[in-house]
């Protein structure tokens, strides 16, 4: 035992430099685990997103298909993003008119049918709208109403602007833009016009541009570059160039370069008609 000093105070044994060592490579060990098991949940987070958002697109293209076999008898979808008065909607007295598509979804058509329960929820892409009402859609006259309705099907006062479903994820329908070109030369095959898709294309095969009247998509809005980049990498598979160029023009899946807080929204191909 240490024998008191004449001030009354023990003194502690000096550390020695091989102690001193041992600690230091205890906590740098312990940094070092730390930051790894940091990056492998965020590793995981986010795959399991990415797969998650992938399986929805999936659901979303088998929901369509159901529609098309079983809904339509000329095989068509009626058009919900356009610019202008795009969309075919039913007054009070059953009167056909048009009005903005920023309104209108996919989804409220398969929802109408039955088809699919609610939108769809991509976990943390984009976003999200969970408790907005829509716009109820007639299966009789294959156009929607001006009936606001919420998702237990009860009517709810709520102006059109709050109705606006273009700052967020959805499902849409729109022209075919026919005016792209083949090859290297092509463009970015999405046409927006005052916050509004008004026309769109696909290079499914990396080369030609689809053709015929309306095409059915996925848009997630205000994806991270970082997502983009693994979702294509993941629907795309060897036609991903994503990384390297900055953006996605052909597959499934595409996107334009990211805007300056590195956001950019992400167009997925469901299907489309002649």
């Amino acid at each position: 035992m240490n024998a008191p000093s004449k001030n009354g105070k023990i003194p502690l044994k000096k550390i020695s430099s091989g102690c001193l060592k041992g600690i230091l490579i205890f906590l740098v060990v312990g940094i070092i685990l730390y930051a790894g098991l940091i990056y492998v949940i965020d590793i995981v987070t986010t795959r399991a997103k990415i797969v998650a958002a992938t399986s929805n697109f999936r659901n979303l293209e088998k929901y369509t298909a159901t529609y098309l076999k079983n809904h339509t008898a000329d095989g068509s979808i009626p058009i919900t993003e356009g610019e202008g008065l795009s969309v075919v909607v039913v007054d009070d007295n059953g009167r056909e008119t048009r009005a903005e598509s920023r309104f209108y979804t996919l989804e409220h058509i398969l929802m109408a049918y039955g088809i699919q329960e609610r939108p769809f929820h991509c976990r943390e892409l984009g976003n999200d709208n969970y408790n907005y009402p829509y716009k109820t859609f007639s299966t009789e006259t294959r156009a929607f109403l001006k009936t606001i309705r919420n998702y237990e099907k009860k009517a709810v006062p709520c102006d059109d602007q709050s109705l606006d479903w273009t700052p967020y994820n959805r499902a849409e329908v729109s022209l075919i833009d026919l005016s792209n070109s083949q090859g290297a030369s092509k463009s970015f095959p999405v046409i927006v016009k005052n916050g509004t898709i008004d026309r769109i294309n696909f290079y499914l095969d990396g080369v030609v541009p689809l053709k015929g009247t309306r095409c059915a998509y996925v848009v997630l809005k205000n994806v991270s570059y970082r997502d983009a980049c693994a979702l294509s990498e993941l629907i795309n598979g060897a036609m991903d160039c994503s990384s390297e160029a900055g953006f996605q023009y052909d597959g499934r899946l595409i996107f334009n370069k990211p805007s300056a807080d590195k956001k950019t929204d992400v167009y997925y191909y469901l299907c489309h008609t002649d």
